[in-house]
């Protein structure tokens, strides 16, 4: 074996909790809620940051919380995260979207969203 390779091995194992290198790659895709949208993605949304950008008041919210609801019903284990940072979770959002939203970290289990307020942008 050369000494690069052993390097890198030495590397990876010494510095594995900085890397993801030995972990088993986990896939599987969301459902957006709409089904030419999901043609478009190749099936729904997969694992990943996803950002919605377009006009005031064009749904963007209502959108990424069906996303995420379809998540937390198809992916085993999972939980969710919201980052609350201008205000727009109103208590009618909340309902009409289906997601059990918590607002502690004692609270937040699988098929859980848990609430993170913040306005640091």
């Amino acid at each position: 074996m050369s000494d690069s390779t052993n390097l890198l091995k030495n590397f990876l194992k010494t510095n594995k909790e900085d890397h993801y290198n030995f972990e088993e790659e986990i896939d599987y895709k969301v459902s957006s809620g709409s089904l030419q949208f999901d043609l478009q993605l190749g099936g729904g949304f997969g694992p990943g940051l996803h950002r919605f950008c377009g006009m005031n008041e064009g749904g963007k919210t209502s959108e990424a919380l069906e996303v995420m609801k379809n998540f937390l019903i198809s992916v085993p284990n999972s939980k969710g995260v919201y980052f609350k940072a201008e205000g727009r979770l109103s208590p009618e959002m909340r309902e009409r979207s289906g997601i059990k939203f918590v607002f502690s970290a004692d609270e937040w289990i699988e098929g859980t969203c848990f609430v993170f307020e913040s306005n640091v942008y």
